[in-house]
């Protein structure tokens, strides 16, 4: 005796039903790309940031190096030079 069984089928899926997977996936597919847009931006944003504080730097170091380059057109202190400033301040206090 064979007993006839039959095997449950799958129900279809109607029209409706795929569309709105369809746009589900849609949606999903948007959504990761404005949230790449996104980061993106952001990074754009924080390179301009660093850019800008590298700028800022290099202003202060060129700054930095134009008053070294006039303090060595200086003249120079000599040892005499030195010994009277010493002298002069020796002599004030003295007074």
């Amino acid at each position: 005796m064979r007993s006839s069984m039959k095997l449950p089928l799958r129900p279809s899926l109607s029209r409706a039903t795929v569309l709105q997977i369809l746009a589900l996936i849609v949606l999903i597919g948007m959504l990761v790309y404005q949230q790449w847009q996104i980061l993106h931006l952001k990074t754009g944003f924080e390179s301009a940031a660093n850019l800008e504080t590298v700028n800022a730097i290099t202003q202060r170091i060129n700054g930095v190096d134009d008053r070294l380059d006039a303090a060595s057109q200086l003249k120079s202190v000599t040892i005499d030079d030195f010994r009277a400033g010493q002298q002069a301040l020796s002599n004030r206090i003295d007074a």
